[in-house]
């Protein structure tokens, strides 16, 4: 197994949610939405979708009560993705019904940082 297939192997086994997204910015550049790029198994059973279903879709569309939530994730998310900077987020919804744990990283902080 070649290197590239063991990370993506490790991520699709892997318990934590993982899900890679592409930042969608309206007119004036501010992030408002994400499109689904790729998602593990992990976050198919968090969200009650198969990836069929999220790839290829937008955030919002996935989780429409996103949007309803006072904390404007999809801004704090794209603005962490757009900087390049590394984002951890400890928050409670009202529309989840529970706490998570949230860690953004760029593709570009990845790359030049090594981590990959």
């Amino acid at each position: 197994m070649d290197i590239y297939n063991y990370h993506k192997y490790i991520i699709e086994e892997s318990p934590m949610i993982y899900s890679y997204h592409r930042i969608i910015c309206n007119k004036d550049g501010i992030p408002s939405d994400f499109e689904f790029i790729d998602v593990n198994r992990s976050f198919e059973k968090f969200i009650g979708l198969k990836s069929s279903d999220i790839i290829g879709n937008i955030f919002t569309k996935v989780l429409p009560l996103v949007e309803k939530n006072k904390f404007d994730l999809i801004y704090y998310y794209g603005y962490k993705g757009i900087t390049n900077e590394i984002g951890q987020l400890i928050k409670s919804t009202e529309f989840l019904k529970f706490g998570y744990e949230l860690y953004i990283y760029s593709q570009k902080i990845l790359f030049y940082n090594n981590f990959y």
